[in-house]
């Protein structure tokens, strides 16, 4: 069975694609961004300069505005000089250059915010110690932690591991989110310095309900016509898989024990919010269902496009193939166009200081996950 894990995952797809067709991020990005303002109040500031990093940086479009919103509100406490190290992570296969482009280009660049800021790029999964340990004062996380690791299992009845009509392919997820969950919060809390605050936000679900489960069903049906054409083989047929499993919020507060602590973080907030869907509004206002089609493709393509390649048998043309499904996915939703009502995950945690109990200065065992 072949299985994606670890620095071998893919990052979005690059050139400014996903800068460009994150619309639907952004806006629940923009949702938080007050929760985020106020989790800043009174976060630690201690040492001569503030570091900030983001986890999952992508292209970097989505971490203009809660970087910029730290900066402000870490000057506005400690002085408008105090010096700003903003380190953003991603894998090695992420776009770097359209990141680094973006921070010198876009309007709202954080870096416009003035002088001694600081940005820097680490190419590395963060499900290893990125960082070293005690230095990181502020931390942002935005629709990574839904991602998987690595794909658990290989389900050869459906490409969404959660809503497969496989208990055991469902089980599986779950252990895997749990697994991942655990792992990352222990190395965040090596990272992050005594005091220090992280947000994460992340596709989660309701009590019942993703909001929106119609999209991977819409996509394997596109795959399963595909394969009936011959254009996909049964052993790719088999790999397509969207290596994902929301989180709700009983698995949000699962590691943490009563008091709300695990591996010398504290819990300080956890929720599931409701997130805007940006493509629907327009769509009443025009009616343009190939628009609408040609929206969920191009935020489709930029998110999975990367992965379903890397799925694919590398000696037929994979990218155009890829482009073949992702058409005919908007054709498909452009048929029957519908509202999502997606819902987002998040957790707002804040390392205990050295005299606290679970500070963890050895870091955990990840042989345990």
């Amino acid at each position: 069975m072949s299985k994606l894990s670890g620095a071998s995952l893919p990052g979005m797809t690059g050139g400014g694609f996903y800068n460009l067709h994150s619309t639907l991020q952004d806006a629940a990005i923009r949702k938080v961004l007050p929760l985020w303002r106020d989790a800043l109040k009174d976060v630690a500031i201690a040492g001569r300069f503030v570091t900030i990093a983001d986890y999952g940086s992508s292209e970097g479009r989505n971490s203009m505005a809660p970087i910029s919103a730290a900066i402000e509100i870490v000057r506005a406490r400690a002085g408008a000089q105090i010096p700003v190290s903003v380190i953003h992570t991603d894998l090695p296969g992420n776009d770097f250059s359209t990141l680094f482009r973006t921070l010198i280009e876009s309007d709202d660049s954080y870096q416009k915010k003035g002088a001694e800021i600081y940005a820097s790029a680490i190419g590395r999964s963060y499900f290893e110690q990125i960082l070293p340990a005690n230095s990181v004062d502020i931390a942002w996380n935005s629709w990574t932690l839904q991602w998987m690791s690595q794909n658990p299992v290989e389900d050869p009845d459906f490409l969404f591991g959660p809503n497969s009509p496989h208990e055991w392919v469902r089980e599986a997820v779950t252990q895997q989110q749990e697994k991942d969950w655990r792992a990352f919060l222990s190395l965040r809390s090596i990272e992050l310095a005594p005091g220090g605050r992280m947000l994460c936000l992340f596709g989660s679900k309701g009590d019942s309900t993703l909001g929106w489960e119609w999209i991977p069903e819409v996509l394997w049906n596109v795959v399963q016509d595909m394969w009936r054409q011959g254009l996909l083989s049964d052993e790719e047929k088999l790999r397509i898989n969207l290596p994902l499993g929301p989180r709700d919020l009983d698995a949000i507060r699962q590691p943490f024990d009563q008091e709300g602590v695990f591996s010398g973080l504290r819990l300080l907030r956890a929720e599931i919010l409701q997130s805007p869907d940006p493509y629907w509004p327009a769509f009443q206002k025009t009616q343009n269902a190939s628009q609408f089609g040609e929206n969920w493709k191009n935020f489709m393509k930029a998110v999975f496009a990367p992965v379903v390649r890397t799925q694919l048998d590398p000696s037929g043309d994979t990218s155009a193939r890829v482009d073949e499904m992702f058409e005919r996915f908007a054709a498909e939703v452009a048929v029957s166009p519908r509202e999502t009502q997606h819902y987002v995950g998040l957790a707002i945690v804040e390392k205990i200081d050295s005299a606290g109990s679970g500070d963890n200065r050895q870091g955990p065992d990840l042989r345990a996950f």
